[in-house]
């Protein structure tokens, strides 16, 4: 198959199934900003706590850093799906909820144009949105009396992010890379008051913003020898976008139904993400990262200075057995990882999350392809023990194809 035809049946294919990525989530917190920021971790890494700025191999594509497409094989492509399962568990005071969700998490894909210069392009999600809580509310003494009613808030949607980048080898083991994104989605919050006392109109407030904005990453990578069968890889990536326009479509209904559409100014924030990983004998690896996202110098809803940074560490390790295994339990990949994130909404107060994950790599058909599985079990840390608190549990499926795909059979 050549490169020509490739391409455009990947495009097609991406963009087709990124209406299956349900940009759904479990979190009351998600209505504020973009909503839930995402890592857009593939493969190995979903397990390593989200690591990507200073790692690179052929069976992986490593959205983070573009520098890291240039490690690729000229045989083989490589194809990679996600499948996420969460449950999430919510407690204020002593009233407890439990809500499951499942979503397809991302695809992607990753083939050589030449020796050290590889491609890569897919879908991953950037910001998740999706709740659905109530208040009571009871006020005494206004101008018409005693008042009592609910208002329910719900959310759904978020943002994806396709993605196009490319990455080579300048010289060994220094490569750098590219990466085109473009990350658009529908944000859609909908309030909903029912009044207990009688006399008042129900009201009903649904309110769609449509964003969609072009970035580009610029990401480099270089390995440093230890010793004959050990090395470290220093990565860095940097990202930035343009401002833009989003659109606000908005419905109330009360005795009326007015419609309104708006334009607000907005801006994703100039992201900066460094990393080193330790690879020893490829068997294990060690990674660290560090991302920087700088959400105060943004415009959100045409008003600056709304957010804060977002600060996220991440730690991974994977170690593998035997190179040339006797059993299979000796080809399986295991890994483990963490991850804090200090995150960037000033409303409603500051908030941070830990989690923890676990892994498996399974091979198939010998140690190309992968069957890869983790769980993650994390907790939102609030800034007042009043607030909802949430801790969630997410088990995750990724398949890696590496398969033969170039090869020309000569009769």
């Amino acid at each position: 198959m050549s490169i020509r035809k490739l391409l455009p049946a990947a495009l097609f294919m991406l963009l087709t199934l990124q209406t299956l990525l349900a940009q759904n989530t479990n979190s009351s917190y998600s209505r504020y900003g973009y909503g839930s920021l995402e890592t857009p971790a593939m493969g190995k890494t979903r397990a390593m706590g989200g690591i990507g700025y200073g790692i690179h191999e052929r069976g992986l594509i490593d959205v983070q850093n573009p520098a890291s497409f240039a490690d690729v094989d000229t045989m083989n492509m490589l194809f990679d799906m996600g499948l996420s399962s969460q449950f999430t568990a919510f407690k204020e005071g002593t009233v407890h909820q439990y809500n499951p969700n499942a979503y397809l998490d991302h695809i992607g894909m990753k083939f050589a144009l030449k020796p050290n210069w590889g491609m890569a392009l897919g879908l991953v999600p950037f910001s998740k949105v999706g709740y659905n809580f109530s208040q009571d509310f009871s006020n005494t003494n206004t101008p018409v009396g005693d008042l009592e009613y609910t208002t329910t808030y719900t959310g759904a949607g978020g943002l994806n992010t396709f993605f196009l980048g490319t990455g080579a080898y300048l010289t060994k083991g220094l490569s750098v890379g590219v990466n085109l994104k473009y990350t658009f989605g529908l944000l859609s919050n909908t309030t909903v008051t029912n009044y207990t006392t009688s006399g008042f109109n129900n009201e009903q407030n649904i309110n769609h913003l449509f964003l969609s904005t072009p970035s580009l990453d610029l990401g480099v990578q270089y390995d440093l020898p230890l010793s004959k069968n050990s090395f470290l890889t220093l990565g860095a990536s940097a990202s930035a976008s343009l401002p833009y326009r989003g659109e606000i479509y908005n419905v109330n209904i009360a005795s009326d139904t007015l419609e309104t559409t708006t334009h607000a100014d907005f801006t994703l924030p100039t992201t900066l993400g460094v990393g080193v990983s330790y690879n020893l004998d490829n068997r294990l690896t060690v990674g660290l990262d560090y991302q920087n996202q700088r959400y105060s110098q943004t415009t959100f809803m045409g008003v600056k200075d709304s957010l804060r940074d977002n600060n996220r560490i991440a730690l991974g390790v994977e170690y593998l057995p035997s190179n040339i295994a006797e059993h299979y339990y000796q080809a399986i990949r295991y890994r483990g990882g963490f991850q804090f994130n200090d995150m960037y909404l000033k409303q409603p107060g500051h908030l941070q999350s830990a989690s923890l994950s676990l892994g498996l790599g399974l091979p198939l058909r010998g140690q190309k392809s992968m069957l890869n599985f983790s769980f993650e079990a994390g907790r939102l840390f609030t800034p007042n023990a009043s607030y909802i608190s949430e801790s969630f549990y997410k088990f995750s499926i990724d398949v890696s194809f590496n398969e033969l795909w170039f090869f020309k059979m000569k009769l």
